[in-house]
């Protein structure tokens, strides 16, 4: 699929947070200024640091999130921006397997976007671009991070150590 204007979003996932501090708070901001729209892949824990983020928000639950974020949040989800199609979903599992078990989810979609491994990755996977921005707040490898995905005349992503 051709795609218009380019467009960038905000990534998170895993941040694992009841409230913001502030400072981090602010830095996301900074970060994410002039995205047109925010993906959160799961493990949220408290749906309103959503309402914080200078930007809109598409989120889904994970496996961390209490039943109140999974009762308003769906597990996975499929969103067409700037004529591409995106799987957004949280993950499961071991480590191992997991780039392939979550595009295993989502059949016709150029790219997933994931969490759950804590630990930044973006590559091919069965003919789809994979995105993980790794975790703000539980990085595993290297210090916490999010990501900018760019939908231009194609996809490519960036992540940010904090």
């Amino acid at each position: 699929m051709a795609a218009n204007q380019p467009m960038d979003i905000g990534v998170l996932a895993d941040t694992h947070i009841y409230s913001w501090p502030p400072a981090l708070l602010k830095l996301v901001n900074q970060h994410l200024a002039g995205v047109e729209l925010i993906v959160h892949a799961g493990d949220i824990v408290n749906p309103l640091i959503l309402d914080s983020l200078n930007a809109p928000v598409i989120a889904v639950c994970g496996n961390s999130d209490s039943p109140m974020v999974a009762a308003t949040l769906p597990a996975r989800r499929v969103i067409e921006l700037n004529g591409f199609s995106i799987g957004l979903t949280h993950g499961y599992g071991p480590p191992e397997g997991l780039r392939e078990r979550v595009r295993a989810q989502f059949a016709d979609v150029q790219a997933v976007v994931f969490g759950h491994s804590h630990v930044p990755f973006m590559g091919c996977v069965d003919g789809a671009f994979l995105f993980n921005p790794g975790s703000l707040t539980r990085a595993r490898e290297g210090r916490p991070s999010l990501g900018i995905l760019h939908l231009h005349d194609k996809i490519e992503g960036t992540v940010i150590r904090l």
